[in-house]
């Protein structure tokens, strides 16, 4: 962040909670009401000196997090009362909740208390002048990006290759590669504003926080798309080309981007 001031960019960048101290013992700690910016998400923003933070809260979230919370601290108390307290203390996630006292351990309350603090929520510092909803909004579209870089990996199997160090050959290749982050990106939205066109009843998503709510399960659509191909089949001295049949949800896709599918047969000319 020091280097991103000297250049004077402005920047948004998530902070860590538990290990940084302005954080825990002022940001988080400052009274101050959340403003709702849409069903989830709630933003309330703190001025420490002349650090801007914006405390983002997500109350879905928050009771999941209790709930895991519960789940752990019910198993800490399971293993307390069937010993090997060593066993227990070199565990992170047990070892924050609890007490050592001569060889004895038992789960500390105030520490329970104190993790609390942090269900459901995220900080943000900024050098922006963004509203606090903008800020959370921006946020939240750099986790989006990055899903679709994990996705462009993992479900479309996008990899590195190995090709000549030439510089068209690199150029290609980082071309390629954001072309398919556009065009993942361009089909989520066109399925989304078909999910709107077709379900109006239902309420649309604010497209500043969360992008592309979409219908259904974007590891499915895929495998319904990559099921529809070509087939080149020979009948006398006539060549035909053959689709197979749209299965799942891959006519969604069409509807979305507003083409037809292929024909199921067409004659291939000479």
């Amino acid at each position: 962040m020091k280097a991103l001031r000297q250049a004077r960019y402005d920047y948004i960048v998530g902070m860590k909670m538990r290990g940084l101290l302005e954080v825990r013992e002022q940001v988080l700690k400052r009274a101050g009401r959340y403003r709702e910016v849409k069903q989830n998400l709630e933003v309330k923003e703190v001025w420490v000196e002349e650090w801007r933070y914006v405390v983002c809260f997500n109350p879905e979230r928050a009771a999941k997090d209790r709930q895991d919370s519960q789940t752990l601290l019910a198993k800490l108390a399971a293993k307390l009362a069937a010993g090997g307290v060593k066993r227990l203390i070199t565990n992170r996630g047990y070892r924050r909740f609890l007490k050592v006292t001569r060889g004895a351990a038992q789960i500390d309350a105030a520490r329970v208390k104190e993790d609390a603090r942090y269900d459901g929520k995220y900080v943000l510092r900024t050098t922006t002048d963004l509203p606090a909803p903008e800020v959370a909004a921006a946020y939240k579209q750099l986790t989006w990006f990055e899903r679709l870089w994990r996705e462009l990996k993992d479900v479309m199997e996008v990899r590195p290759i190995c090709h000549w160090q030439k510089k068209d050959n690199v150029k290609g290749h980082i071309f390629a590669s954001f072309l398919v982050l556009y065009l993942s990106a361009t089909l989520r939205r066109r399925l989304e504003e078909l999910r709107q066109k077709e379900h109006p009843e239902e309420a649309a998503p604010s497209p500043s926080v969360e992008p592309a709510r979409l219908p259904i399960p974007w590891e499915k659509l895929l495998e319904d798309l990559a099921q529809v191909r070509a087939v080149t089949v020979r009948l006398d001295d006539q060549r035909y080309r053959m689709r197979t049949e749209l299965k799942g949800h891959a006519s969604a896709a069409f509807r979305a981007v507003g083409l037809p599918p292929p024909p199921l047969a067409e004659i291939v000319t000479p």
